[in-house]
């Protein structure tokens, strides 16, 4: 009988060391999700601060596009008027030249 008494408190022991290292583990994993929640707010905002940029840049990009064609449409406008007014300066160059005479 002595010796099924003195497994009992070894049996306890052992009981109450694996409920310690359960609780040990649970904490653990407890700080480890919450560490892992941190990370991953802090990540949620740096994809949204990267995507505001994003969008700002495609804005300012879409603003420099429409700034380009605008003045890519004004050299046109200004060469068709050089061209006009070359047209106009040959036409003019015979009667200039003939009143010379």
């Amino acid at each position: 009988m002595a010796s099924a008494n003195a497994r009992v408190p070894a049996a306890e022991s052992r009981r109450a060391t694996d409920l310690e290292r359960l609780e040990d583990a649970v904490r653990d994993l407890v700080a480890l999700k919450d560490s892992l929640q941190a990370k991953n707010e802090a990540l949620e905002e740096s994809l949204d601060e990267g995507r505001a940029q994003i969008e700002e840049a495609g804005t300012t990009n879409r603003e420099l596009q429409e700034h380009l064609l605008a003045e890519a449409q004004r050299r046109q406008d200004a060469l068709k008027r050089i061209d006009d007014l070359v047209g106009l300066i040959d036409q003019l160059d015979p009667l200039v030249a003939s009143g010379e005479n």
